[in-house]
């Protein structure tokens, strides 16, 4: 999760790049936090006049396809968090043994090259 209060600089965002790649998922997925009404974060963002307090009661009587989630956009902006995590993305799969692992995974690369390799090793079989 990017975004959070408690991530205020960029190394607080690089330690969860390091932190994601040493847990060694196979998969993984960075979201940008989402602040919803009723919530703790929710409350403590409008304490901080991070949000209005009416954005998603004007979205249900209004429902828009320009609707912006409110974020928590205290230390970075919403294009600082979304750019960052493009780039924790990057640097998850785009390593690598990570597109070697994934490549030669179950339904991945692999199984397609065994699958051809098997193909063009058979005897032809006549079609009768």
């Amino acid at each position: 999760m990017l975004g959070l209060p408690t991530e205020e600089t960029e190394a607080d965002i690089r330690e969860l790049m390091t932190f994601a790649r040493r847990l060694g998922p196979t998969f993984a997925m960075f979201n940008v936090l989402t602040l919803y009404p009723g919530t703790a974060l929710y409350a403590d963002a409008a304490a901080k006049g991070l949000v209005t307090g009416d954005e998603w009661q004007r979205f249900a009587e209004a429902p828009t396809a320009d609707f912006v989630q409110p974020i928590w956009d205290e230390h970075f902006t919403r294009e600082e968090l979304f750019a960052w995590q493009n780039h924790v993305y990057r640097s998850f799969y785009l390593r690598p043994g990570k597109v070697l692992q994934l490549a030669f995974s179950g339904g991945g690369l692999g199984r397609k090259i065994r699958a051809g390799f098997e193909l063009l090793t058979q005897p032809l079989r006549s079609r009768a």
